[in-house]
C-alpha cells in the first residue's frame, strides 16, 4: 500500500473544507467555535482510498492569515498540495502566500481545485484560468492541472479523483526504511487509555512496543497503541496519519511542536546555521526578531547573516531549544509584522560564537544539502567535525536518512579514496595525510636531534596535534599497521629511524663495554663518568642514553653496568650451588666491595626476584637461573 499525504492552501472562504467534505463525507472542522463561525480555526483532517493501492491522507488548513501558524503546522508532511480558489473571487492575498510557503517548503506536486463554478458563466471561469496561470508561472504548480469543481452540485468530483489519483502514482512514497519521526499536531487523553498524540508520520516505520523519544526533551516514551484513519494498527508506516497512544509521559508533557523519534536521532539547540532563501528580495537584516516554522511548531529567534541576506547561509539564535536534522524544511517570517520573509533549509548546530563566522565546510555542506548528494553531505560533515566522526554519530548529523545508504555511500567513498574507516570512525583520507605530515614533521625533527632516543612521547604528539585520545590511538594504530611509524613503548617514531637508531644502539653498547666492563667495577658516578666520559659536553647525553635504554641499571644512589649485575647473579648462583643461603657479608667478601654498595645491590636482586630474604640471609629466587637482565 501506498500512502501519501494531500494537504489543502488557499485563501478564507474558497471551499477547502467544503471540498474535503465532498470528497470523503468527513467533515473536518471538529471545533465548536469552527462550526458556529463556519471558518476553519484549526487543522482538520481526513483520508481518501484513491485505489486498492493508494491512500491519501488529508490535512485541511485554515485560510484566514489570522490563522497562519496553524497553517503552517499542517504543511510540513504535504507530498502533494491542493491549492483552493473560488472561481468568485480568484486569486486573493492568502491564495498567493500560501503558494510562496508551499514553494519555499520544496513541494513539487499538486493541482489546483477551482471551486464554486456553479457561481459563474463560463467565459469568467476562463478568465479567471488565465489569471491563475499567470500567477503561478514561476512556481511549482506551472504546468498543474487546474480542475473545476462544484462541491454544491458535484461537478467536477469524479475527475478530481483521477487527478488525484494521477498525481498519487507519480510521487514517491516516503521512506519506510529510514529512521521513525512523527511532529505532534494535536494531543489528547482518551478515557482508559491515557495520552494520545496525533500527526503524520514523515518516515519510517513504527510499532505497539518499540520505543520513541519525545523530543526536544528526549524523554522516551513507549507505544500503546497504533490507529491510523480510525483503524486500529499494529505498525505505522511512512506517511500515514496516526495516532498514537503512548506511556511514559503526561498530557501535559505533550504539545504541538514536539515530535516523536526513533532514538539516535535529531539535534537539539538554541543556536543553528541554515541555508536561507528569501521571498520576493526578502533579506535578512542582522538580529532581526523572527517566528521560524517548522514541522508543527513556532519557535521565535532572531537570525544573523553570514551570506548576502537574500541567499545564502544565515545563524538563527532561538529563545528556547529547537530540536531538528539536517535537511529540514521550514518558514521564516517577521515577529511583527509577521510577513513571510523566505524558506530555511537547516544544516547543523552553529558552535561558532561570532555570528559572522563560518565554520569550514559549511559552504560545501550547504550546497551537497542543495543538490541532495549524499556523498557531498558526508564529505562535508567529515570536515566540518573533523578529524574522525563515530559511524552512529555520523548517521545522526545525516538526519532521517536511512543507515542503509549511508553506509553503502560510505563504501563508494572509501573506494574512491575519499575517505577511510577506522573501526567505527570515518575520517577525510586529506585530513589523515595532513594530520601525518604533522607527525612526520614532528618526528623527523626530533629524530635528528636526539638519535639516541627510540621515539617521542605518544601523549606529547597527541597534544601537538590537537586530537582526543581516542582519535589519537586510530591514527596511531593505523601508521604503525601500514608501516610509517612504529611503537617503541610509550613513544612512537618514524620506520625510517629504526635502522638509524639501533645503529646508535649497537655504538652506545660498545662504547658501554668498553667503559664499564673492568673487573671488580661496579659503582658508576660522576668521578667515574668525568674520568671515562669525553668531551665533558657529551656526558650527560650519554650518560642519560644508557639509562634510557637499559645499559645502566639504577642501585640504590648509584648505577651498576648491566652486565654487571649478570656477572653479579652468576656469582650469588655459584655460591648457592654450594651453600644454602647467602648474607650480605657474604656478598661483600664476594664481590671485594664495602656493605654500603653490597647492601642495595642485594635489594635489587630481592626486588627482581633472584633472592628471597629469609631473616638477615638470602635463599634462591625465582629467577635466579634467568641471566638476561
Amino acid at each position: 500500500m501506498k500512502y501519501l499525504i494531500l494537504g489543502t492552501a488557499g485563501h478564507i472562504d474558497h471551499g477547502k473544507t467544503t471540498l474535503i467534505k465532498a470528497l470523503t463525507g468527513i467533515d473536518t472542522d471538529r471545533l465548536i467555535e469552527e462550526k458556529k463561525r463556519g471558518i476553519s480555526i484549526d487543522l482538520g483532517f481526513a483520508h481518501l482510498n484513491l485505489s486498492e493501492q493508494i491512500t491519501l491522507g488529508i490535512v485541511d488548513v485554515p485560510g484566514h492569515e489570522r490563522f497562519l501558524k496553524n497553517m503552517l503546522a499542517g504543511t510540513g508532511g504535504i507530498d502533494i498540495a491542493m491549492l483552493v480558489i473560488a472561481a468568485d473571487e480568484g486569486i486573493m492575498p492568502q491564495t498567493l502566500e500560501h503558494l510562496a510557503m508551499l514553494n519555499l517548503l520544496g513541494i513539487r506536486a499538486g493541482l489546483v481545485a477551482l471551486t464554486k463554478i456553479d457561481r459563474v458563466e463560463e467565459d469568467w471561469i476562463l478568465m479567471v484560468e488565465g489569471e491563475i496561470r499567470t500567477a503561478l508561472s514561476d512556481s511549482f504548480l506551472k504546468d498543474a492541472a487546474i480542475c473545476r469543481i462544484s462541491a454544491f452540485t458535484g461537478a467536477g468530483l469524479t475527475e478530481l479523483k483521477a487527478e488525484l489519483l494521477n498525481l498519487s502514482r507519480g510521487t514517491h512514497s516516503r521512506n519506510e526504511e529510514a529512521p521513525f519521526r512523527l511532529w505532534i499536531d494535536r494531543v489528547f487523553s482518551a478515557k482508559g487509555f491515557g495520552t494520545v498524540v496525533t500527526g503524520t508520520a514523515l518516515s519510517g516505520k513504527t510499532a505497539i512496543g518499540e520505543t520513541l523519544l519525545l523530543q526536544p526533551d528526549s524523554m522516551p516514551l513507549k507505544i500503546r497503541g497504533l490507529e491510523s484513519h480510525g483503524t486500529a494498527v499494529q505498525t505505522v508506516r511512512a506517511g500515514q496519519r496516526a495516532a498514537i497512544n503512548v506511556s511514559g509521559a503526561s498530557i501535559d508533557d505533550m504539545s504541538r511542536g514536539k515530535f516523536l523519534s526513533d532514538i539516535g536521532r535529531g539535534q537539539t539547540t538554541i543556536r543553528w546555521d541554515a541555508l536561507y532563501i528569501g521571498e520576493r528580495s526578502q533579506e535578512v537584516i542582522n538580529g532581526t526578531r523572527i517566528r521560524f516554522h517548522i514541522g508543527t511548531g513556532e519557535f521565535i529567534g532572531r537570525a544573523y547573516n553570514k551570506g548576502d541576506g537574500l541567499a545564502g547561509i544565515v545563524q538563527l539564535i532561538f529563545e528556547k531549544p529547537v530540536c531538528g536534522a539536517l535537511a529540514d524544511k521550514g518558514i521564516l517570517r517577521r515577529y511583527s509584522p509577521q510577513d513571510l520573509l523566505g524558506g530555511i533549509t537547516l544544516l547543523q548546530p552553529s558552535n561558532q560564537k561570532g555570528r559572522r563566522k563560518v565554520a569550514p565546510g559549511l559552504f560545501v555542506l550547504a550546497e551537497a544539502v542543495r543538490s541532495s548528494d549524499l556523498q557531498k553531505t558526508i564529505e562535508a560533515l567529515l570536515q566540518i567535525y573533523r578529524p574522525g566522526v563515530e559511524l552512529i554519530e555520523l548517521r545522526r548529523l545525516c538526519g532521517y536518512i536511512n543507515n542503509r545508504d549511508i553506509s553503502e555511500n560510505i563504501e563508494q567513498l572509501i573506494n574512491k579514496k575519499i575517505i577511510i574507516r577506522l573501526q567505527e570512525h570515518c575520517f577525510l583520507e586529506s585530513e589523515v595525510s595532513a594530520l601525518f605530515s604533522s607527525v612526520k614533521k614532528t618526528l623527523l625533527d626530533h629524530h635528528m636531534r636526539n638519535s639516541d632516543q627510540a621515539g617521542y612521547s605518544r601523549e606529547i604528539l597527541r597534544q601537538k596535534l590537537d586530537v582526543r585520545p581516542k582519535i589519537f590511538d586510530l591514527l596511531a594504530g593505523h601508521w604503525v599497521k601500514e608501516n610509517l611509524l612504529l611503537q617503541a613503548g610509550g613513544d612512537l617514531a618514524l620506520s625510517s629511524h629504526a635502522d638509524s637508531h639501533e645503529s646508535w644502539r649497537k655504538s652506545i653498547e660498545e662504547l658501554a663495554e668498553k667503559l664499564f666492563s673492568e673487573p671488580g667495577l661496579l659503582e658508576i658516578g660522576s668521578q667515574l663518568l668525568e674520568e671515562k666520559i669525553h668531551p665533558a659536553s657529551e656526558r650527560k647525553r650519554i650518560f642519560d642514553s644508557m639509562i634510557r635504554v637499559g645499559i645502566l641499571i639504577r642501585v640504590g644512589e648509584f648505577y651498576v653496568y648491566r652486565k654487571t649485575i649478570q656477572y653479579i647473579v652468576r656469582l650469588i648462583q655459584k655460591h648457592l650451588s654450594q651453600n644454602a643461603t647467602i648474607s650480605v657479608a657474604e656478598l661483600r667478601d664476594i664481590l671485594q666491595t664495602s656493605r654500603r654498595i653490597a647492601l642495595p645491590v642485594m635489594e635489587y636482586l630481592d626486588a627482581h626476584k633472584y633472592t628471597v630474604r629469609s631473616g638477615d640471609v638470602r635463599k634462591p629466587g625465582p629467577r635466579l637461573e634467568d641471566l638476561s637482565e
